[in-house]
């Protein structure tokens, strides 16, 4: 149990709950319409990046390096997707 608690650093984590809690408070009071709906998918979000974050430590990244390329690739392929395919709202290309 140790060796799990020694991957995470508790105060960052503290540090980022509160200011996260924050921000959900901030877009509460911002939003007008549809406030429910939107505060739900950020929760959900939050809830996923945690989840992250708790995975991340455990994942050997050395095995990860073999990949690497073919990750890149992806990315690039992905990016030129995006500038010829993408959808233009407000002045930025979407998926």
């Amino acid at each position: 149990m140790k060796n799990i608690l020694k991957a995470y650093d508790l105060p960052i984590l503290i540090y980022a709950f509160f200011l996260i809690s924050l921000s959900l408070i901030g877009i509460y009071s911002a939003t007008i319409y549809e406030t429910q709906s939107f505060i739900k998918k950020q929760i959900i979000f939050v809830f996923l990046s945690a989840l992250a974050i708790l995975i991340m430590p455990f994942i050997n990244y050395k095995k990860l390096i073999n990949y690497s390329i073919f990750l890149y690739i992806i990315g690039i392929l992905s990016l030129i997707y995006v500038k010829f395919f993408g959808i233009t709202v407000l002045g930025a290309k979407r998926w």
